[in-house]
């Protein structure tokens, strides 16, 4: 990646690779130093909401939720489906309960009548209260969408956010070692929920 930026200087999507390769060695301040610089060399908008995404998690690893949570927020004009928004709306919804906000209200207008039948829409109805824990866990490991991409990493992650949403600190650290376990070195949850359990 360096030699590559000495040929394209302040190449966003090179920039943003990096700084997801620092992410992956937990060097969240580099990460979000390089994100910044991704920020102000943006040329589209795919580019900026693609920086603003990922300074969400390294500000999140970070422990600077409020700013995760606006810079996920951020990202989600010019989504056009509800399935291209649950992504930064989850993860705004994580941020939100660790800056101590109870995220449901604003999660319930995003989402208003839409159908949240397809995966991952489960998670939502889990965070929104009108899915239990345990029935979350069944469609992660049954749903074929959800099998597919690995639904039981994010199912523990949301489940742990969840319950320090409600206090229970023991439950968020099972559910966060399990995240650990299931979440690939490379996925943000992985890196979300080493970081959380230090801070538990």
């Amino acid at each position: 990646l360096d030699s590559a930026l000495q040929h394209k200087p302040g190449d966003a999507w090179l920039v943003i690779a990096q700084a997801q390769v620092y992410m992956q060695i937990a060097d969240y301040a580099r990460a979000l130093e390089l994100l910044n610089a991704a920020l102000a060399g943006a040329a589209t908008q795919i580019d900026r909401r693609t920086a603003l995404f990922y300074r969400g998690h390294a500000e999140f690893n970070l422990g600077q939720y409020a700013q995760a949570a606006q810079d996920f927020e951020a990202t989600l004009p010019g989504r056009p489906t509800l399935k291209s928004r649950l992504g930064p709306l989850v993860w705004r919804s994580a941020a939100q309960v660790r800056a101590r906000q109870d995220p449901r209200g604003t999660l319930a207008r995003e989402i208003g009548t839409e159908s949240l039948d397809e995966w991952p829409g489960a998670i939502v109805r889990f965070l929104l209260g009108k899915l239990p824990a345990g029935e979350l866990e069944v469609i992660a490991e049954t749903d074929e969408a959800a099998k597919r991409s690995n639904g039981k990493c994010p199912a523990a992650f949301f489940i742990a956010m969840d319950a320090l949403r409600r206090g229970d600190r023991q439950r968020a650290r099972e559910q966060l070692q399990l995240a650990q376990a299931r979440c690939p070195t490379v996925s943000e949850f992985n890196w979300a929920a080493t970081s959380e359990l230090k801070r538990l």
